[in-house]
C-alpha cells in the first residue's frame, strides 16, 4: 500500500517511463458523474443509482488499462517507442469492437 491507502499495482505499461493512461491515475477521478451521465443518457438510460458511478469508473479503467496493453504491443512490435492511431485502432480491433473511419 501507498500513502494514500490505495493498493498500486505494478503492470508493465506503469513500468515504463512512468507512463499511465490519463484513465489509471488513482485517488484521481479523471470522469466527472456529469460526463458518466451523458454517456448514460445516449445508451437510453433515465434513472441511475448513486453506487454507479465509481462501477463505471472501475470499468473504464480497466478498459483503457486493457486497451493500452494491447496498443503497446503492437507498437513494440513494430519497434518504435511512439504509439500511433493506427495501433490503438488495431488493439480494438483485437478485443472486437472495430472502429470504422481511420483507413484500417
Amino acid at each position: 500500500m501507498n500513502e494514500s491507502g490505495a493498493d498500486v499495482v505494478k503492470t508493465k505499461i506503469e513500468a515504463r517511463d512512468g507512463f499511465i493512461p490519463f484513465l489509471m491515475k488513482r485517488g484521481h477521478s479523471c470522469i466527472s458523474n456529469q460526463s458518466i451521465r451523458r454517456l448514460a443518457g445516449r445508451a437510453g438510460v433515465k434513472r441511475m443509482s448513486a453506487l454507479i458511478y465509481q462501477r463505471t469508473r472501475a470499468v473504464l479503467n480497466v478498459f483503457a488499462r486493457n486497451l493500452a496493453q494491447d496498443a503497446l504491443k503492437y507498437t513494440e512490435h513494430a519497434t518504435r517507442k511512439t504509439m500511433s492511431t493506427m495501433d490503438v485502432i488495431y488493439a480494438l480491433k483485437h478485443q472486437g469492437r472495430t472502429l470504422y473511419g481511420f483507413g484500417a
